[in-house]
């Protein structure tokens, strides 16, 4: 059967893996990708635990449909819960390593605990292997992999790698595939640096089951051949066996006064260290801010001369950083901890709130789109909604092999569309497929049908997929409520970085926003979704949602 696949638990303070097949009742419910993890570590996380701690779980994941040809579109999603927001975190990351893991044999990752000493994952012909990696602690991304590479003698592994500032556990440190994509910016790389884990390594040769794999291929030659001219892919490296990596990210970052060569410099120094490039950009801004403001002083930053266009500063705070030393241990924690050391008043000197809230949102890279979404809501009218996929409640067409289970709408909170495309997407394991009607001859979630029908043989309709999406977001959101009822950070925190699926913002509005304002406008409008914690935490919405088992792990 096309959907006959595993999901392996990796415990690795025991270093013991187990395998298993995916429940059918799980893809009805949740699909695959984004769905699934999320349900995986609503019930594997154990409440109130520590992002960096050996009790958080990390799951990597395929789509549905990953490694079946879809190229640019593919995405591997890491989901664990955030060192910088105490929230769960779905970051995807494009690149061939969803394929290679999916030929190895698995869709599914849920690596817990904590490994004694440095290690990466070698995952291969459906077994997993505990490789040492205690010859590559402290090195760059591009040594890693090229060090990796050496020792399993094969120049074609897919990877992701951590770098040094997700070994030291800085908090918006990310993960880098061997292509130079990189995701986690809310601190996946720490996570796994969390768990002594340097890499996870995938070489794949299974063969993929295609229910009707002829027709998927014509099918996919039209897709192509219409998004061809609109397709915006950005550069990188195909490898890492030049020693050099991606910087494309960093297209936001300038500095006053600085030579190209030298800013070059910079990036390439961020980028190898593992910083998610956005977020440091963010925190050397708010750094000369603090200096100039006299919160920082000469005698905390010991000796670095600070200046705005001098870049031998700025690589020298991104190497404390990395290292988490001297006033690097404190700028680690992100903005939101550091301002717990410098005083409150520290987080008025940061750059902008919008800067502030993309830091600790997960960015979206969308070929479809020549710049990259660092935020879930765009910058259109305030007053806009999109439209919302209705869930009818009775009439559903439902085939023998899809039993769907029918939600009360009216029980739901309301899901704008795109949202909505966007969840279903992830669970297919596609990063971004924001293609406009007219461009594919028919709706977005119509393609959805028609790919999964020629891949697994299963007839889902788009009232399925949109049942599918609400569900998947629900958990989502109702874990984020879990998590931040008992952090102990104040609610304005925690509430406005659990960014609404349906939020618009004009840029007039960001200028002179507090964060405790967004925060306020964020729970106005949970409220009047239906998405907010008294509408959720009922056990007759977990019911309505089929997710009843999670109830008990909620309370």
């Amino acid at each position: 059967m096309a959907l006959n696949r595993k999901l392996a638990y990796i415990d690795l303070g025991q270093k013991k893996t187990i395998v298993k097949e995916i429940p059918y009742e799980w893809r009805r419910k949740f699909l695959g990708g984004r769905g699934i993890s999320t349900y995986l570590l609503f019930r594997h996380l154990p409440k109130g635990s520590d992002p960096l701690g050996p009790g958080n779980v990390v799951i990597i994941s395929t789509g549905v449909l990953g490694g079946t040809g879809f190229g640019p579109f593919e995405c591997t999603g890491i989901t664990s819960k955030s060192p910088l927001t105490g929230l769960s975190t779905f970051s995807p990351v494009t690149g061939h390593f969803a394929g290679e893991m999916r030929w190895a044999g698995f869709d599914h990752l849920v690596i817990t605990g904590k490994s004694r000493h440095p290690v990466y994952l070698y995952i291969h012909d459906g077994k997993i292997d505990f490789k040492t990696a205690k010859n590559l602690k402290g090195k760059s991304i591009s040594e890693t992999l090229g060090n990796i590479r050496k020792d399993l003698l094969d120049e074609d592994v897919r990877a992701l790698v951590v770098g040094p500032a997700g070994e030291n556990r800085v908090c918006f440190a990310d993960v880098s595939t061997d292509c130079g994509h990189r995701a986690g910016r809310t601190g996946m790389g720490a996570v796994l640096g969390s768990k002594n884990i340097k890499a996870v390594v995938c070489r794949g040769a299974r063969d993929v089951l295609v229910k009707r794999p002829v027709d998927l291929l014509a099918y996919q030659k039209e897709i192509f051949d219409r998004l061809l001219p609109i397709i915006h892919l950005p550069h990188a490296p195909s490898t890492f066996e030049k020693n050099e990596v991606s910087i494309r990210n960093m297209s936001v970052n300038s500095f006053q006064g600085a030579d190209l060569d030298s800013e070059m410099a910079l990036r390439h120094l961020i980028a190898e260290s593992g910083s998610d490039l956005f977020s440091t950009r963010c925190i050397l801004e708010w750094v000369l801010r603090l200096f100039q403001a006299g919160i920082i002083t000469q005698k905390k930053i010991r000796g670095i001369p600070l200046s705005r266009n001098n870049i031998a500063t700025h690589m020298e705070v991104v190497n404390r950083i990395t290292a988490n030393k001297g006033i690097g241990t404190i700028l680690s924690l992100g903005p939101l901890g550091a301002s717990k050391k410098l005083g409150k008043e520290s987080l008025s000197c940061f750059p902008s709130v919008i800067e502030l809230i993309q830091m600790h949102t997960e960015a979206v890279a969308d070929p479809l789109t020549p710049a990259q979404r660092n935020i879930s809501f765009p910058k259109v009218n305030n007053n806009a909604h999109e439209k919302s996929y209705p869930i009818k409640t009775t009439g559903m067409r439902v085939t023998d092999r899809w039993k769907s289970g029918s939600i009360d709408r009216r029980a739901m909170g309301k899901m704008p569309g795109r949202k909505a495309s966007e969840m279903v997407a992830n669970c297919l394991g596609f990063n971004g497929f924001h293609v406009p009607e007219d461009i594919l001859g028919m709706p977005l979630f119509s393609v959805y049908e028609k790919l999964l029908d020629l891949v697994t043989g299963l007839r889902v309709k788009k009232n399925d997929l949109a049942e599918i999406a609400h569900r998947c977001y629900a958990t989502e959101r109702l874990l984020n409520l879990r998590e931040s009822s008992i952090h102990g950070r104040p609610a304005s925190i925690t509430e406005a970085f659990d960014v609404p699926v349906g939020l618009r913002m004009t840029k007039s509005c960001w200028d002179g926003l507090e964060l405790k304002t967004f925060q306020r406008l964020v729970s106005r409008y949970y409220k009047s979704k239906g998405w907010d914690r008294k509408s959720m935490v009922k056990l007759s919405f977990f019911k309505n949602l089929g997710i009843e088992d999670l109830w008990v792990l909620l309370k």
